[in-house]
């Protein structure tokens, strides 16, 4: 660190979109204390990595860049948070060389934790001048706003009700706020997102209907964009909302699995049947919506004909996109100590098929594009998303603005048009 200079903080994020959002969160508090945020590949006084540990890879890739961040930058402040540090705080400290780890307890706290450590090392603390421009982590086109945190379900999967603990909200007027300064700033669209969105309220009497209502009664923000939202707790009277033409038409409602006895085995709340029910009604009442959902391949227990009947189910259920998990067994979950292993060659060819479902998925919805005019909002010159997330291609589209896009066909991705 140069002398007067401004201590400088890199950022490096692993993990779902409520990491990216914390991350961002972080960039902001860190400028707003004084420090100078440098892209997360480059040389930083302080290096902070925000950790996964959805499964035992993602401990293992949280391992590999804290590891590969320590020797690029031996002399620095090398500090871990995120659901990783939450879980396992003694082995990151035994295999990484983390200086600092925040885990659930300590990962709000974390400029402070900063600060203190940099004054036992000697270094001069900046001066903290409060910036009005909206700080991000990593360039993107849309913001990630975080309204949620943590969940109660204890799927048998699942390790996040333990790195995340439980659920809990942002409050309101915060959230209001936080998109009404992305509006300002000239983003185009926010994603709201949560580990358990529908939780939403549960701790402070309202709900999530209230809040997206808030969002699009209170703020100027042209898209508003859900991530990932639990199946079993959503409520079918928020459908109304989406008559706005603001709230994208796009619903990632994890399915896990199409089979009921494999679901009870997840302790899902919610069977095949319900689950179709739920679908059936968003599209009578969002027309055009894309549903996408999450699928676990080789789950302990899934037998051919279980895997056969979940197959069925969700390729009638005609999703615009599937994301596709091998089961990985994580530790600290009660699937990890089930019986009934499904042998990885199995679950390879599992979830083959399942991809392959995908992309017919995704291609189908995209033709029902062809002929039609949409609104694309460009993420770089050329290139840019429907509402419904659908990928489009189309000459002179600029980066962070709004195209009527006449869609001609399909492309390798997605649809590829002309401006209209």
């Amino acid at each position: 660190m140069s002398l007067g200079e401004p201590p400088t903080v890199s950022i490096a994020t692993l993990g779902c979109k409520v990491n990216q959002a914390e991350s961002d969160a972080y960039a902001q508090r860190f400028t707003d204390a004084g420090f100078r945020l440098v892209p997360a590949e480059e040389p930083a006084d302080v290096c902070v990595v925000n950790s996964c540990t959805v499964t035992n890879t993602g401990d293992h890739k949280s391992r590999q860049l804290i590891q590969r961040l320590r020797r690029a930058n031996p002399d620095s402040l090398l500090a871990v948070t995120g659901c990783y540090a939450a879980v396992a705080p003694l082995q990151v400290e035994r295999h990484t060389g983390a200086d600092l780890i925040a885990g659930l307890a300590q990962k709000d706290e974390l400029v402070e934790l900063v600060k203190e450590r940099l004054v036992e090392r000697g270094v001069p603390l900046p001066r903290a001048v409060p910036v009005e421009e909206l700080i991000r982590a990593a360039p993107r086109t849309r913001l990630n706003v975080k309204v949620q945190d943590g969940c109660n379900d204890f799927c048998t999967y699942c390790i996040v009700p333990f790195s995340r603990g439980r659920a809990r909200s942002i409050p309101l007027e915060e959230v209001v706020r936080q998109v009404r300064r992305a509006a300002r700033e000239g983003y185009q669209e926010v994603v709201l997102t949560g580990v358990n969105m529908t939780a939403y309220g549960r701790d402070g009497g309202t709900n999530f209907g209230a809040l997206l209502e808030a969002v699009l009664e209170r703020t100027a923000i042209p898209r508003v964009r859900l991530s990932s939202i639990e199946p079993f707790k959503f409520d079918t009277a928020w459908l109304p909302l989406w008559s706005s033409g603001r709230l994208c038409r796009h619903l990632h409602l994890p399915l896990q699995s199409g089979c009921d006895a494999t679901l009870r085995r997840m302790r899902r709340r919610y069977d095949s049947t319900a689950f179709a029910r739920l679908v059936e009604g968003i599209r009578a009442a969002v027309p055009g919506v894309a549903i996408w959902t999450d699928v676990i391949a080789g789950f302990p227990g899934e037998t051919d004909e279980e895997f056969e009947a979940s197959y069925r189910f969700i390729e009638g259920m005609d999703f615009a996109g599937i994301h596709v998990f091998r089961f990985s067994p994580r530790t600290g979950t009660k699937a990890a100590s089930m019986d009934g292993r499904v042998p990885d060659r199995v679950k390879k060819a599992r979830s083959e098929r399942l991809l392959r479902l995908s992309e017919a998925g995704k291609r189908r919805f995209a033709s029902r594009l062809v002929g039609s005019v949409q609104q694309v909002l460009f993420e770089q010159p050329g290139e840019g998303l429907t509402d419904n997330y659908v990928r489009v291609r189309a000459a002179g589209g600029r980066p962070n603005t709004f195209g009527r896009v006449r869609i001609t066909g399909l492309a390798a991705d997605g649809a590829q048009g002309e401006l209209a």
